[in-house]
């Protein structure tokens, strides 16, 4: 039996912001000396694994649950031992009368080796008979259920979560601790293991950036550079590649400070395990490959993991293989990362532990790794009350392994990996995994196996969910840069939040570009948006233009606002004086140009900023690997403009344009943490109905289309006259022939009332006789328009063949006046292209009308459709090189009120 010495321990202790906390005074034992087996038995004490950590602040966000952390002082001090062992009197506290006598310990004390087991074995004994069970899965997460009340308790040494479903339950649960150990309450999980932790509603950010810039000051590389991806896309590294290094200990010190780093940093986790592969004899190349993941961290050091609610419980995974890409040992490296919902729970990245003789046996010990994994965390789900119900499906890019998990086949090249072929299988078959393929391009678990190209690590990387902090309400403004001639003003344009319109437009657009982004979700994003929008094609009221009368009136600037006001009849002006003398177009008067290049400007900077998408910086990137990125930004944008304004709106030619000179869009911290919230847990759906059904008065708005007709919009690239020069040309053609003028305006006011009239009218016939009005839109959706009249002879159908043809007529007439207006004017309101592709889309099969949306002039069109003849207006614009940027297939009508057709 070994005597032990002591010696004292003088330290500082740090705020999570790095300022000092206190100085710290410590007695410890120098256990070195200890042998197990005679000075100590077992030693090994669990900590809790960083998934289950995950996984529980994911159910408690989702139950909206409080998540407190508690601090033990002294935790080790606490542990009793069963072993004999004795210590030499500490300094400074020797006996006078007995110098040379040793101390018997009966508590454990700081450097003993069983110190950590004993003071687990205490706590563990003292909360299982306060109720808790601990889980199987893994030792350190306690359960505690006891009828409606449930608590989870994490520990890791001394450091504790616990979360609870009440706050009476909590101060119960912490009252009892804190009567057996000494303990703080250090309130709401704010630091934890290092981790900075903030949370913002239903979200919650976990970051690294003191620990990460402590990395890089230790590196001496403070001033560096940085890079924007970790590792570049060259083949791996070999043990022979480049001269040894000279100081290998800093190479370790580093690689494992790395390692911790990647608890919340995803993104890093291949880099970091190639450069660990190397850690017993580094070589000038690999410290390279390490000081390059540290250029990387510099610049995305405030990067961090959000996590937010969850709906349901869902699994799913992506798992991906690097066949033979070891040089050394052509070992293959494998890789998975699992959700729950949109939360990444686990991840991993790590070279195959034996050579792999095919891709697809490499492929398919990578897929059993995850089933391995998805098995230990629904078993951990099923401990915490949460089961999963589904199947988990699990996303590989493999065709033979995925054959190879469904089918018994055996084969010369895989009866050597049988093992993993039936525990795959069984899963399988018992239908709690489901294998499914995914093109390489969608495969997220390729970012854990080898170097990827920085569009595609940054599109993975956001799939991870590793993004900026969310900006603090009391922080500062945010300039985003942004290149549009539409922000052609010396002074940045600020964005706040309160124009709702605007607040509306962005909410639903970076929760648009989340779901369009997350692959898996793209046909969810296309249902709705082809559900319920009611989107007005014709003579709204347009917010930004009658603002002075809303508050002339002494409202709130918010749509409801527009309900009071006289409603809006025309499809190119509002009403003015009655001379025409103040007629203006419906465009925003925002003094940057049209209110839809304003809104795809302002969504650009922010998606731009948040990391949803990477834009250029300069026009002649445009067409370069980031072209897709513009499309998706233009499509999300002239959509938002649609729903937070209720019209179709104008200028669809922004997409080529918006992006010109360096300005800056200030969005205001609220904008800001907003967005970063409705990017990670506003849902799509919910985004909809709240713009629709509360921010939007869609009862008055006029014009909206009736059941079984489909709007559909089309960039035909031809060009037309932009905003300001056509509103110039309009106003100053008002003022020098008023007669003239005020004689377009009243036949163009007649027209569109007329097409309103006709539109109200088949909403009230299908109202009425739903079988009818269904059965002859039906039938008219099959032929051109000169053949619906001769087609039916009851009085009810040909009522509403006569309503239809009234609206086409209506239309026709419109498009005739506005085509006068703009020769007058000396400006092509409808371009003689445009003309052409409208005149070929009204003698299309099934389409009731076209024109030009909005204001005219634009790069834009419009048709709307009967019942199911939208492929006919899709084919015959493709053939003219015409795009339909967005369908909109409603087979009951647009409105959401109960009085609608679809109720029946």
């Amino acid at each position: 039996m070994h005597i032990i010495r002591s010696m004292w321990l003088f330290r500082h202790k740090y705020k999570s912001d790095g300022s000092l906390e206190r100085y710290k005074a410590r007695l410890v034992c120098d256990g070195r000396n200890q042998e197990i087996g005679i000075d100590c038995g077992e030693t090994f004490s669990p900590v809790v694994k960083p998934a289950t950590i995950r996984t529980v602040l994911t159910l408690a966000l989702s139950k909206s649950w409080s998540i407190h952390q508690l601090d033990v002082t002294n935790a080790f001090l606490h542990g009793n031992l069963t072993e004999t062992v004795y210590m030499y009197q500490p300094m400074g506290f020797r006996h006078r009368d007995y110098p040379d006598h040793v101390c018997r310990l009966t508590k454990s004390l700081y450097g003993l080796k069983q110190a950590p087991r004993a003071w687990y074995q205490r706590f563990t004994d003292f909360v299982t008979s306060m109720g808790f069970v601990q889980s199987r899965c893994d030792n350190s997460l306690f359960t505690y259920h006891h009828g409606g009340d449930i608590a989870y308790l994490l520990i890791y040494v001394d450091d504790i979560i616990l979360t609870t479903s009440s706050d009476s339950l909590r101060m119960k649960l912490m009252g009892s601790l804190a009567a057996e150990f000494e303990m703080k309450d250090l309130g709401p999980l704010s630091y934890f293991l290092g981790i900075t932790v903030s949370r913002t509603g239903n979200q919650m950010f976990l970051s690294q950036q003191a620990y990460a810039l402590d990395i890089v000051n230790r590196a001496g590389m403070a001033t560096c550079n940085s890079v924007a991806t970790p590792v570049d896309t060259k083949p791996k590294l070999g043990t022979t590649s480049g001269v040894l290094f000279d100081n290998p200990t800093l190479y370790r010190s580093l690689a494992g400070a790395l390692q911790y780093l990647t608890f919340t940093r995803p993104d890093i986790s291949y880099a970091v395990q190639q450069i660990c592969i190397h850690m017993h004899n580094p070589s000038s190349d690999h410290w390279n490959a390490l000081k390059r993941i540290i250029r990387y961290i510099r610049g995305t050091a405030s990067y961090g993991l959000t996590l937010s609610s969850c709906s349901q419980i869902s699994l799913r995974a992506y798992t991906d293989a690097d066949w033979a890409g070891c040089p050394d040992t052509r070992r293959s490296t494998s890789g998975y990362c699992v959700y729950m919902g949109q939360n990444l729970l686990s991840w991993s990245s790590k070279r195959q532990s034996t050579i792999s003789r095919s891709s697809a046996e490499a492929e398919y010990r990578a897929v059993a790794n995850v089933v391995a994994e998805i098995c230990w965390i629904r078993n951990l789900l099923l401990e915490l009350r949460r089961p999963v119900s589904t199947a988990t499906l699990v996303y590989c890019d493999n065709i033979s392994a995925i054959y190879l998990s469904s089918n018994p086949v055996q084969h010369q090249r895989t009866k050597h990996i049988e093992i993993d072929i039936h525990f795959v299988r069984e899963h399988v078959q018992r239908g709690t995994i489901k294998i499914l393929h995914t093109p390489t391009r969608l495969q997220i678990a390729d970012i854990f196996t080898k170097g990827l190209p920085r569009v595609l690590f940054d599109d993975f990387r956001s799939s991870l969910n590793i993004r900026p902090p969310p900006a603090s309400t009391a922080g500062e403004w945010i300039d985003v840069k942004v290149n549009s001639p539409q922000m052609s003003r010396e002074t940045a344009y600020k964005i706040e939040s309160r124009n709702p319109f605007v607040e509306y437009a962005l909410q639903y657009s970076v929760a648009a570009a989340y779901t369009t982004l997350d692959k898996i979700k793209r046909s969810k994003l296309q249902k709705l948006l082809s559900r319920g929008m009611d989107i007005t094609i014709l003579g709204c009221n347009d917010f930004y233009s009658y603002r002075s009368q809303i508050e002339a009136c002494g409202l709130p600037l918010v749509p409801e606002s527009l309900a009071a006001l006289p409603p809006f009849t025309s499809i190119t002006f509002n009403a003015g004086d009655s001379n025409g003398e103040n007629c203006k177009p419906e465009v925003a008067k925002t003094g940057l140009g049209s209110s839809a290049a304003m809104t795809t400007a302002v969504v650009a900077a922010l998606l731009n900023y948040l990391g949803v998408v990477d834009l250029p910086y300069s026009s002649k990137d445009q067409k370069g690997e980031n072209s897709s990125d513009l499309d998706l930004v233009h499509m999300i944008a002239q959509t938002a403009h649609c729903i937070a304004q209720g019209k179709v709106g104008s200028g669809f030619d922004v997409s080529s344009a918006v992006y010109g000179s360096h300005r800056y869009v200030r969005f205001s911290p609220k904008i800001i943490s907003a967005a970063q919230e409705a990017v990670s847990t506003t849902p799509l759906d919910e985004v909809i109905g709240e713009v629709l059904k509360a921010k939007w008065d869609h009862e008055r708005t006029k014009f909206s289309l009736p059941p079984l007709m489909n709007l559909l919009l089309g960039e035909p690239g031809s060009g037309g006259s932009s905003t300001p020069s056509m509103v110039g040309a309009v106003k100053k053609w008002q003022k020098s022939d008023p007669e003239k003028s005020k004689e377009t305006w009243d036949r163009l006011s007649e027209a569109n009332s007329a097409l309103e009239a006709h539109f109200n009218l088949l909403s009230k016939l299908a109202a009425e006789n739903w079988d009818s009005y269904k059965s002859v839109i039906d039938s008219c959706s099959m032929h051109k328009s000169e053949k619906w009249k001769g087609k039916f002879s009851e009085a009810s159908h040909v009522e509403i063949v006569k309503a239809l043809l009234g609206a086409r007529e209506a239309m026709l007439k419109i498009r005739c006046h506005m085509r006068q207006m703009g020769e007058a004017a000396g400006i092509p309101i409808e371009p003689e292209s445009q003309t052409r592709l409208l005149d070929v889309t009204m003698d299309t099969e099934g389409v009731l009308l076209a024109g030009v949306p909005g204001a005219g002039g634009f790069d834009a069109v419009f048709a709307i459709t009967l019942s199911d003849s939208t492929s006919n207006l899709t084919k015959t614009w493709s053939s003219h090189n015409v795009l339909a940027l967005l369908v909109r297939e409603d087979p009951c009508g647009v409105s959401l009120e109960s009085g609608d057709p679809r109720a029946k």
